[in-house]
């Protein structure tokens, strides 16, 4: 069976070296055609996750971003089925994406996230994502954090550990699939550290 993005989890298209020896279709007595009914229901629940929680464009922070609804109700946009997006979830939606080698919505993930950066070095060693977006007017410039001498940028736009920890897992899986992310993937966690060190 071939499917649509060419990733490493669960699939066994691309060769990835799973951790002691395989996926878990080699436990079954015909492991190829469990291998592939995983793929086939993998790809299945991706598309249908896609479908229904990603904002696009208009409604994330411009052409070419994309963005994690959140789909708990004290989070929607009153009269839209648009939620907000919080930190942890865009990172697991960039997980995913790049395990699953979806490099189209991947690179639309990171481009919104770099949209929504916290606070600038004065706090948080360059900015992360902020933990809250509620709409367009949260959309900065592409990779300018908050700068807390001219606006606010406490509450929603501050960062969250557990979502720097998601978008960070993010970056480092997009790392292995895609070697242009390796840099963004060090920059990140070397802004954590020093998020870590200086707190």
């Amino acid at each position: 069976v071939s499917l649509g993005y060419g990733g490493w989890f669960p699939y066994n298209e691309t060769g990835y070296a799973y951790p002691y020896g395989g996926t878990l279709a080699y436990t079954y007595a015909d492991p190829q055609a469990v291998q592939d009914l995983l793929n086939v229901f993998l790809q299945e629940r991706y598309e249908r996750w896609k479908g229904t929680y990603i904002a696009y464009d208009a409604d994330a922070c411009g052409e070419g971003t994309a963005r994690v609804m959140t789909p708990l109700a004290g989070y929607l946009k009153p009269g839209t089925k648009h939620g907000e997006t919080v930190s942890e979830g865009q990172g697991y939606g960039m997980a995913m994406a790049a395990a699953i080698g979806d490099k189209v919505l991947f690179d639309k993930l990171w481009r919104f996230t770099r949209h929504f950066l916290s606070q600038s070095s004065k706090k948080y060693c360059g900015g992360l994502m902020g933990w809250n977006w509620k709409g367009a007017d949260d959309c900065r410039p592409l990779d300018v954090p908050c700068d807390p001498d001219k606006e606010g940028c406490g509450g929603d736009g501050d960062s969250a550990f557990d979502g720097d920890v998601d978008i960070g897992i993010g970056l480092v899986f997009a790392a292995r699939q895609w070697p242009e992310y390796t840099q963004a993937a060090v920059g990140w966690l070397t802004k954590m550290e020093c998020e870590i060190n200086t707190a």
